[in-house]
């Protein structure tokens, strides 16, 4: 009865005092229930037009990046009230592990990408796409400095800003060399589809260079010694790739390389997949 008397006293004082007071209270017994609100005086109304009008511009958002961060990202992103601008160098997102089977052929570059234009084009909100890197940002004026990675444009317009409200950064991380030299210069890396594409027209070079009459046995054997750095899931996948490669089809194609082929996989730790 006490809850009931204060109800009702509480009912009241919104009523006398609709001006200043603002009151929601919703509580359930046995199934009841009981809310009362108050919110009609001039005053409150003009501070919720001017809330309106706040609201009424949509907050920019910045997304650097379409990998699995960002993808996922604007996958997940469903609220309307948001214009959502994209940069990154790839106008596409890559299912990265498949990225071994491309650099034999088992799978095509085409099946493991999507436009990112065709993933956000279904979202409620707009959505904009500059193909393009970022190389500066100024967190202080809230701006991204970003330039084309084209090697030359239509309108001559290299450099732009983005201003954003929200900066969403999902660039992702550049493959460790542990400082190793020559290798920057010398090795493939296997972490974009552009990689394995190299790497898989590298294969080939080997193999038709190895099978041009001439060359020495010592000139085949280091052609054909594949190295393999790193005993992680993509090292190991890849030199299992490359080994069913060699054996299923290239032995058919070019039987006098087959006999000096070697596949080496190297890893710093005292076994493979320590992970």
């Amino acid at each position: 009865m006490r809850g009931s008397a204060f109800f009702q006293r509480a009912f009241r004082v919104s009523q006398e005092h609709p001006t200043f007071f603002k009151l929601l209270i919703v509580t359930t017994v046995s199934g009841g229930g009981l809310l009362t609100f108050s919110d009609a005086s001039p005053f409150q109304r003009s501070i919720t037009g001017a809330s309106s009008q706040n609201e009424g511009k949509k907050k920019k958002v910045v997304v650097l990046g379409t990998g699995w961060a960002g993808t996922s990202f604007l996958k997940n992103l469903k609220n309307s009230s948001y214009d959502v601008q994209v940069v990154s160098p790839n106008n596409f997102f890559a299912f990265t592990p498949l990225l071994p089977s491309v650099t034999n052929g088992t799978v095509e570059a085409r099946s493991i990408v999507e436009p990112i234009r065709n993933i956000v084009k279904k979202k409620p909100y707009n959505v904009e796409f500059e193909e393009a890197e970022c190389y500066k940002i100024d967190p202080v004026n809230k701006k991204v400095y970003c330039r084309s990675n084209q090697s030359s444009t239509l309108d001559g317009i290299e450099e732009f800003t983005v201003d954003y409200d929200v900066l969403i950064l999902a660039m992702g991380a550049r493959v460790n060399t542990f400082n190793t030299p020559g290798v920057e210069e010398h090795a493939h890396f296997l972490k974009e589809v552009g990689d394995a594409q190299k790497l898989r027209k590298s294969i080939i070079d080997c193999y038709e260079r190895a099978s041009l009459p001439g060359v020495s046995e010592e000139e085949k054997k280091r052609m054909m010694h594949f190295v393999v750095v790193g005993g992680g899931p993509t090292g190991v996948e890849y030199a299992a790739e490359l080994h069913d490669l060699a054996f299923d089809d290239m032995a058919k194609l070019y039987p006098s390389a087959k006999d000096y082929l070697k596949i080496t996989l190297l890893e710093a730790g005292d076994h493979i997949l320590n992970m």
